[in-house]
């Protein structure tokens, strides 16, 4: 097989709207092992978030994390790659956010903690399907979080981001997964270099990888890949970026591009 590696996006990429993995989808994904080329998913979600899905698909490999902030072993939480957001770069982002009014996600351990139970928060919990656990002050907690995740109005969030990349520059990466979520990392945190962490782990040239996905934070993905494919819910953004653009999500679009490989079209 000339590829070797997929990677897939999970929402709005691998799941359809009822957060469902569709069964032609799942065929697809063994067919495609079968033949040889091994599958990953390359997700913004926390680990317990993703599980679920690499258990469902029986997959084997280490999955790519937090936007790439963590590359580990679903079967047993064993980390290949992890980076985590400098605290004071953590802490000047939760102070700017509760002067805005956002709602404030801080990740640690695989965990989400926040301090006040916003509907928001709970809509974010009940899709993602992780409890959230409430602290009385993110600002005292010594830990480096694997991510910050705010909830607000898209303009306000984008107005947040421009004051913070300013700020805090090279600091830190900044991504989005949805237009009401601003997401901050460490500079070393992305997609794209999960993928490539992942790659070098498995002896995988980057030429032998395909990546599936919809949203912004997956540009970084497309920059370490042979193949780049957009789904047809993608943003437009990603389209401009992608060799192509396969069917949405409803669509069984990840199916539509393995049948491809599987079939020796792609």
């Amino acid at each position: 097989m000339k590829y070797k590696l997929v990677a897939l996006d999970v929402d709005g990429t691998l799941i359809n709207s009822n957060r469902e993995i569709t069964p032609r989808t799942k065929e697809a994904i063994k067919e495609v092992r079968r033949q040889g080329v091994e599958v990953t998913l390359c997700t913004g979600r926390m680990l317990a978030a993703t599980k679920p899905f690499a258990q469902e698909l029986e997959l084997s490999l280490p999955i790519i994390t937090y936007n790439g902030g963590l590359v580990v072993h679903h079967g047993n939480g064993q980390a290949i790659y992890e980076r985590t957001l400098a605290r004071d770069s953590a802490l000047e982002i939760i102070k700017g956010a509760r002067q805005k009014g956002f709602a404030i996600h801080y990740y640690h351990d695989d965990r989400l903690l926040v301090e006040e139970i916003t509907k928001g928060s709970q809509m974010y919990a009940e899709y993602s399907g992780v409890p959230l656990e409430r602290m009385d002050d993110l600002l005292s907690l010594p830990f480096n979080p694997l991510k910050l995740l705010l909830i607000g109005e898209k303009e306000a969030l984008n107005s947040f981001q421009e004051q913070c990349q300013e700020r805090l520059g090279d600091r830190i990466y900044i991504t989005r997964s949805w237009p009401i979520f601003l997401e901050f990392l460490d500079p070393q945190a992305n997609k794209g270099r999960g993928l490539k962490e992942l790659s070098n782990y498995l002896g995988i040239q980057k030429n032998q990888v395909v990546t599936i996905g919809d949203n912004y934070n997956d540009l970084a993905m497309f920059d370490y890949a042979g193949v780049k494919v957009a789904m047809g819910n993608a943003e437009d953004v990603l389209k401009e970026a992608a060799d192509f653009v396969t069917g949405t999500n409803e669509e069984d679009g990840v199916a539509q591009v393995l049948e491809k490989i599987i079939e020796g079209k792609l």
